[in-house]
């Protein structure tokens, strides 16, 4: 489930080899962020997360720059789309473009100049979202998850497997619920966890830190700081291919 409170970072038709793996790093940082490639969907999902989102824009791609210029219009022009922020991307440094973004449109975050010199946009899309998040109060990202998400974890431990149902997953910890009755003890090191979603996979190792007075079943684990920084990046991949799969099935 996504929680339309959350500050949510959204890119439109991002070069695919600057802006997925940007939106992966803002994931890694602790935000939502996600990626689209068709416009109509894209408005789709500003409809539905209205409240507390940052666009940014691609206008090298697909449309004229008349079209774009009036798809940020329609953006602007309506109530429904009041509080998002919004940013264009762009290599097109003409000036007069520029001002039309910015003084006509007054689009508040900022017009970026796209380079594969300089990471500057990079710097400053990550400063726009960092402040806001601070702003927003939002703190670890975290994901709850229901009985479809196909997140599944296998536990090795003394020779069986612990299988169960995944509750809740961020950088730092998990919730689980066990699918049978074995329980595993407060303070229990974890050596060989495996954190499973779709053709992903990642090797965790964890502490036991107790389990809920009303399931018993229950338990969250909290993960080794040496062994999480070691495979950091699968995690992270982890939770941003399921942000961005539940935001697509959300507008298809």
């Amino acid at each position: 489930m996504l929680h339309n409170n959350n500050l949510k970072t959204f890119f439109l038709f991002p070069q695919k080899l600057i802006f997925e793996e940007l939106a992966e790093i803002l994931v890694t940082e602790q935000n939502e962020a996600f990626v689209l490639n068709n416009h109509v969907e894209f408005k789709d999902a500003l409809k539905i997360f209205n409240v507390n989102s940052i666009a940014f824009i691609n206008i090298d791609s697909v449309l004229t720059e008349t079209e774009w210029i009036e798809y940020i219009k329609s953006l602007r022009n309506d109530p429904h789309f009041s509080r998002i922020r919004i940013g264009i991307l762009s290599f097109n440094n003409d000036q007069r473009l520029i001002d039309i973004y910015m003084k006509e449109l007054k689009i508040d975050c900022g017009y970026h100049l796209l380079s594969r010199r300089t990471k500057k946009y990079e710097e400053d899309i990550r400063r726009i979202v960092g402040s806001q998040r601070e702003q927003s109060g939002s703190k670890i990202l975290k994901l709850d998850f229901d009985h479809d998400d196909p997140v599944t974890f296998e536990i090795k431990l003394k020779g069986q497997i612990i299988t169960g149902r995944l509750d809740a997953l961020s950088s730092a910890a998990m919730s689980l619920t066990l699918s049978h009755e074995k329980l595993l003890a407060p303070a229990l090191e974890l050596n060989e966890m495996t954190l499973i979603y779709r053709d992903l996979k990642c090797r965790l190792i964890g502490t036991v830190i107790g389990n809920s007075r009303l399931n018993k079943r229950q338990y969250i684990i909290k993960f080794q700081r040496l062994f999480e920084d070691f495979h950091q990046k699968t995690l992270f991949n982890i939770i941003f291919n399921v942000l961005n799969n539940r935001l697509k099935e959300l507008v298809r």
